[in-house]
């Protein structure tokens, strides 16, 4: 009995061992290489989060007899004897214990590609909608892992929108794409990025009663749907004020036309009235 239970307590063991080995699922690197001389290489460990009882911690090794005990990411001044590969090794203890080692290469050259955001509130987006009287921020940084690197920077975009500031604001009305150029220091190169605006919208689609085919012609006699659709941020909800031929006014998303006929032949449209995550209004017909 006394053996069955030790060889149970090391089975128990090495299973123990080896699901804590397991983490982490996701663990590599990520660089802003190329960069300009003079600049600096930014190194991040790209790792998922930890379990509930697990710390980590770091250790990198590069070129020149390179060390760090830096969490989660290293900057390292750019120059030719800096370029090489770095190594990063995370050892993970307490519920889970184990390690994990990635390896990446940086260089010189530039330019790096610079990043393109647009701000709504707390959030940044590759794209965003806007809508009503709010205003978005254009966010510019000199690479993807948001470096202090300098640069200088020039947006273009929709109604001959032209801004020399790094973060310029757009307002209701800019929607389109703009286009973010930062030029970088000592003759490196300029680097080219892009961001969508959407303004909030609304359209319509006509339909025969209980169909999803769309259609704009239908029979006398017959029944049409019109139902509306809005495009707008996250948290928006919308009123709708129908109008058309004759003094027609109705309310609500959709609407059925029962009994079709020449009189009520027209033209129909739709006004969407926002509120919650926007506010304003869209019309479409």
């Amino acid at each position: 009995m006394r053996l069955l239970s030790c060889l149970l307590a090391v089975l128990l063991a090495t299973n123990s061992s080896a699901f804590a080995q397991s983490y982490p699922a996701i663990f590599s690197t990520k660089t802003n290489s190329p960069v300009c001389e003079g600049q600096v290489f930014q190194i991040n460990a790209v790792y998922s989060v930890p379990p509930s009882g697990t710390t980590v911690s770091f250790r990198w090794v590069g070129p020149n007899n390179f060390t760090s005990n830096a969490y989660g990411g290293i900057t390292v001044p750019a120059s030719s004897t800096a370029a090489g590969t770095y190594s990063v090794t995370m050892t993970f203890a307490g519920t889970n214990q184990g390690s994990a080692t990635a390896s990446t290469t940086v260089s010189l050259g530039g330019p790096s590609k610079p990043m393109a955001l647009v701000k709504d509130g707390q959030y940044n987006s590759f794209s965003r909608v806007i809508c009503g009287p709010t205003s978005l921020s254009l966010l510019a940084y000199p690479d993807e892992l948001y470096s202090n690197n300098s640069a200088s920077y020039r947006w273009t975009g929709p109604d001959n929108f032209v801004s020399n500031e790094q973060n310029p604001v757009v307002t209701q009305g800019g929607a389109g794409l703009y286009i973010l150029e930062a030029t970088y220091p000592n003759n490196c190169g300029v680097g080219r990025d892009t961001v969508q605006i959407y303004n909030a919208a609304v359209s319509i689609g006509s339909y025969a009663v209980g169909s999803t085919q769309y259609a704009n012609t239908f029979c006398q006699g017959t029944s049409a749907e019109l139902r509306a659709s809005i495009s707008a941020m996250s948290g928006t909800t919308a009123s709708y004020q129908w109008r058309g031929p004759n003094g027609f006014i109705s309310g609500g998303q959709s609407l059925t036309l029962t009994d079709v006929s020449k009189a009520m032949e027209g033209t129909y449209s739709v006004t969407a009235t926002f509120s919650g995550g926007c506010s304003g209004s869209a019309v479409s017909s």
